[in-house]
C-alpha cells in the first residue's frame, strides 16, 4: 500500500463537516506524517477547540470509532509526536 498523504489531505479538506473534531485531527495525522509539524500543531489546536478533552482520551475517542488496533496505532503514533 503506498500512502498518499497528499491525496488523504485533499479528500479530508472536502468534507463539510467542520464541527466534529475528526477533521481538524485526521489534518493534524496526515501533516504529521507529511513532515508538516507546525500545520499538524495548528489543525491539532483546532481540533481541541472542539472536543477539548480528548487530549489524555485519545485512545477511548479513537476505539469508539475504530476496531483495527492497527490503524488506531497508527493515528494515536502520530498524535504522540505533536
Amino acid at each position: 500500500m503506498q500512502d498518499d498523504f497528499d491525496g488523504a489531505e485533499k479528500s479530508v479538506s472536502k468534507l463539510s463537516l467542520r464541527r466534529l473534531f475528526w477533521i481538524p485531527m485526521l489534518k493534524a495525522v496526515i501533516q504529521v506524517y507529511k513532515g508538516e509539524f507546525k500545520q499538524a500543531q495548528a489543525s491539532y489546536k483546532e481540533m481541541l477547540q472542539i472536543r477539548p478533552d480528548f487530549e489524555g482520551n485519545e485512545e477511548r475517542y479513537l476505539g469508539a470509532f475504530i476496531s483495527s488496533p492497527a490503524i488506531k496505532n497508527k493515528l494515536l503514533e502520530a498524535l504522540e509526536r505533536l
